[in-house]
C-alpha cells in the first residue's frame, strides 16, 4: 500500500479547494497517487465525476505508471486563463520519464479535466535572486548523504570568506513533500535564507525531504521517519566535512520543522542553537480546526462544505483524544493520517523539550500568519519566561512563509512571487553574532 502523503498540513491551506490553484493542482496529483478517494472527492467537479468513475480514474493512473514508471514528484510550472476556466501546468516525474500535465479548473475552483500537455503556453516561473544576495561571495555544491539506507540529495552553500567561529545552519522543512528550497508556488524561502546568510558569511545545508524523493515508499508513518532521522543524518554528514566539520551546528526549522526543533536538539548534543520560524506550540489537531474555521470565513462559496468538514473533523478529533490505539484506522483520524503518526506526536512534549534546553533559542513569528498564529508565539514565550537563552521576535507584515503582505492573509498570496525580507536575515545574523560570543 502506498504511503499517505501529508499535503502541506502547516505550510499550505487545508484541503485543495481552499488553496491557490497552483498548489491545488500539485496536491491533487499527490493524492491521486496515494489516497485517490480524497483526491476524487475533494478536487473534482461533479460533472467530471459523472463522466469518470473513481475506479476508472485509479485504473487510468495505474496505466500511466505502467508506461512511465512509479510516480516520484510533481511541481508547478505556470498557469493561464482561458474563457471561464483556469489552466494549470505541472511537471510530473515518474521513474522512467517526466510528463507535463494540464489541469483545468472551472469557476468554482474544481477540476473539470486533466490532460497530457505537449506544449506549455505560458511562461515558466524563474527564481530571481533577491537584491540582498551577492552571488560572487559564495559557492553552492550539490551533495548526497545516507539516511536509513536512503540516498538523500541536497546542497551546501559555502561563503568564500569563512570566519573560524561561524556556525553552519541546517534547514528543517515544514509538513509535506518539500524540496530543499521549501518551494511554495514561485517562492523558495529556504533558498532566500541560505543565499542571504551566505552573502554575510554563514554556511548552510539544505536537502530534499525523503517524502519528496521517495514517493512510493512507506516513509511517513511517524515523525522520526518524516523528519528526525534525516536531520540527524544531515548533522553527521556536516560533522564529517572538512570545510564545516569543526563549526557549531544550528538548526533553522520552519513550521513542523520549528515545532520539532527542540526535540532535534534534545536527541543530538551536537546542536548548538535553534531558530524556530512559525512553530506551533499547540497540538497539530487544534491548528487544523482553527485553519478550517478561518478559511471558511474567507470562502463564502465553500462555507457549507467547509462546515461539513469541520463537523467531520470534530468527530475525528474526539476519537483521536479518547480512542486512539496503534490499531486505529486512518479513516477515523484527522487528515486520514495513520495512527502511528498521531501516536508519535502524542509522545512528543514540545513544552518540556524546549524547557530542557540550555542552548540559544530564537523564536520568529509572522503576525499575519493564520496557520500558526500569535497564540503559539505567546505560548512559547510563556513556557520560556525568564529563561536567559530564549529570544523572540514577531513581524507585523509577515505571513506563514515569512513573506510580506497586507490585510487579511489568504492562501492566494503564497503564489505571489516574493522574497524573505532583508530585515529577517539581518535579525538572524544579529542574533547569531550575539549568542556566538
Amino acid at each position: 500500500m502506498k504511503n499517505v502523503v501529508f499535503f502541506m498540513v502547516l505550510l499550505a491551506s487545508v484541503l485543495g479547494r481552499t488553496q491557490d490553484l497552483s498548489q491545488s493542482a500539485v496536491n491533487f496529483i499527490y493524492q491521486l497517487d496515494s489516497v485517490p478517494n480524497q483526491g476524487y472527492n475533494y478536487f473534482l467537479d461533479d460533472s467530471f465525476k459523472e463522466k469518470v468513475k473513481k475506479e476508472d480514474m485509479v485504473k487510468m493512473w495505474s496505466q500511466i505508471e505502467t508506461m512511465f514508471g512509479d510516480f516520484e514528484s510533481a511541481c508547478y510550472i505556470c498557469s493561464n486563463s482561458v474563457s471561464t476556466s483556469n489552466q494549470v501546468y505541472i511537471s510530473v516525474s515518474f521513474k522512467r520519464k517526466s510528463q507535463n500535465l494540464n489541469i483545468v479548473f472551472n469557476a468554482k475552483n474544481k477540476i473539470e479535466g486533466f490532460f497530457m500537455a505537449t506544449t506549455i503556453p505560458c511562461e515558466p516561473i524563474v527564481y530571481p535572486l533577491p537584491k540582498y544576495v551577492k552571488g560572487k561571495r559564495f559557492i553552492e555544491e550539490a551533495i548526497i548523504f545516507k539516511s536509513d539506507g536512503l540516498i538523500m540529495k541536497g546542497a551546501i552553500v559555502l561563503p568564500k570568506k569563512l570566519k573560524k567561529e561561524t556556525p553552519v545552519f541546517i534547514f528543517v522543512h515544514g509538513s509535506g513533500p518539500n524540496d530543499r528550497d521549501e518551494s511554495v508556488g514561485p517562492n523558495k524561502i529556504f533558498k532566500d535564507l541560505a543565499y542571504g546568510l551566505a552573502t554575510k558569511g554563514i554556511p548552510s545545508l539544505r536537502y530534499d525531504k525523503r517524502s519528496y524523493l521517495y514517493k512510493s515508499l512507506e516513509l511517513n508513518n511517524d515523525i522520526n521517519k518524516e523528519v528526525l532521522n534525516d536531520v540527524i543524518s544531515a548533522i553527521k554528514w556536516v560533522k564529517s566535512q572538512g570545510a564545516v566539520k569543526d563549526r557549531p551546528v544550528y538548526i533553522i526549522g520552519h513550521s513542523l520543522g520549528a515545532y520539532l526543533a527542540p526535540q532535534i536538539a534534545n536527541i543530538n548534543t551536537e546542536v548548538n542553537g535553534i531558530i524556530m520560524m512559525a512553530g506551533n506550540c499547540r497540538p497539530l489537531e487544534e491548528l487544523i480546526k482553527e485553519q478550517y474555521l478561518y478559511l471558511s470565513s474567507l470562502n463564502e462559496g465553500n462555507a457549507v462544505e467547509l462546515r461539513h468538514e469541520i463537523t467531520d473533523l470534530e468527530i475525528k478529533m474526539k476519537y483521536l483524544k479518547d480512542s486512539l490505539t496503534e490499531f486505529s484506522s486512518s479513516e477515523k483520524l484527522p487528515l486520514n493520517l495513520p495512527a502511528s503518526y498521531w501516536l508519535s506526536l502524542k509522545k512528543y512534549d514540545q513544552k518540556n523539550a524546549i524547557q530542557n534546553l540550555s542552548i540559544p533559542i530564537f523564536v520568529m513569528q509572522g503576525e499575519r500568519d493564520y496557520q500558526v498564529t500569535m497564540t503559539d508565539y505567546e505560548l512559547w514565550s510563556d513556557v520560556m519566561q525568564g529563561k536567559s537563552n530564549y529570544y523572540s521576535k514577531s513581524y507585523p507584515k509577515l505571513n506563514h512563509l515569512f513573506l510580506e503582505g497586507e490585510g487579511a492573509p489568504a492562501p492566494s498570496e503564497y503564489m505571489i512571487q516574493s522574497h524573505i525580507p532583508k530585515y529577517v536575515i539581518k535579525d538572524i545574523i544579529k542574533w547569531v553574532n550575539k549568542v556566538s560570543k
